[in-house]
């Protein structure tokens, strides 16, 4: 599986259970910020109230990796916004950046989509397509 540009590599865990993998990485066409967009699908019967190692990984390792791009070498954070897909039918929403000490993750609830809720498709519509903040090149 490979990411386009990025050089990502493969971002997944199948060698044991649960398993992971990125199904797709979206960075903002023709922009110098660092913010990525990530889409993760886990085999995981989800927990609410706690991360899954899939989804702390490849937060962690997208971000290195794309600080390591030279364009984006001015930056000292790369913030990632990452939908993950847990089971048959729940999603939830992570945002994560790292301050210079340590991983900052904040979660939205694991929404059921196992039925058809308008709302909820059009606010992770907007997540989806809402663009970056400038915030990537200041020191905390």
């Amino acid at each position: 599986m490979g990411f386009g540009s990025f050089k990502f590599g493969k971002l997944m865990d199948v060698s044991k259970e649960p398993r992971w993998q990125v199904q797709a990485a979206w960075n903002i066409a023709h922009a110098t910020v660092p913010h990525m967009k990530v889409l993760v699908y886990s085999g995981i019967i989800g927990n609410k109230d706690e991360l899954f190692r899939g989804e702390l990984l490849a937060i962690i390792d997208v971000m290195c990796r794309r600080l390591n791009t030279k364009s984006l070498r001015p930056h000292i954070i790369a913030p990632v916004l990452l939908f993950s897909v847990v089971g048959m039918h729940h999603i939830r929403v992570l945002e994560a950046y790292f301050n210079g000490k340590e991983l900052v993750v904040r979660a939205t609830e694991l929404y059921d989509l196992e039925h058809r809720n308008h709302k909820l498709l059009i606010q992770l519509s907007k997540w989806w397509l809402g663009h970056a903040s400038d915030m990537s090149t200041q020191e905390y």
